[in-house]
């Protein structure tokens, strides 16, 4: 009689390496979809400062455009140059055409995505500003 009891105690003494290893792939697939979650929104968030930081610099364009009577510059001043050169990285480009009195002002980079055969992506902003009070 004790035999019996024996191995029915052993039985469920505690889990088998099959269930452990069922319970660690199954963690594992979690933690990595946790960590995968996080590089996108890392990645949008970059994305997203790289936008505002955009439409600043094409604002402060157009206001400097507007304080010089609607005359647009031969080029972009240095010290939105350097910041475009910081934020959007030194491929980034300023155009600037006007037409009557609206003034339209694009500002392309190149952003990194993972997902494209090249590894990279075009971005711009492009903003149109009325240049008189009419």
């Amino acid at each position: 009689m004790k035999t019996g009891s024996l191995a029915k105690g052993r039985s469920e003494r505690g889990l088998s390496l099959v269930e452990v290893l069922v319970a660690v792939v199954i963690l594992a697939i979690g933690l990595l979809g946790i960590a995968s979650t996080q590089l996108v929104a890392l990645e949008q968030t970059n994305l997203a400062h790289k936008r505002t930081t955009a439409t600043m610099l094409v604002s402060e364009m157009a206001d400097r455009v507007r304080a010089n009577n609607g005359d647009i510059p031969a080029s972009v001043p240095a010290d939105l140059q350097r910041r475009m050169d910081d934020v959007l990285g030194t491929d980034a480009d300023m155009d600037m055409e006007m037409n009557d009195d609206m003034l339209e002002v694009t500002l392309e980079w190149k952003e990194r995505d993972r997902f494209e055969d090249d590894g990279e992506r075009d971005e711009s902003f492009t903003m149109q500003a009325r240049m008189n009070n009419d």
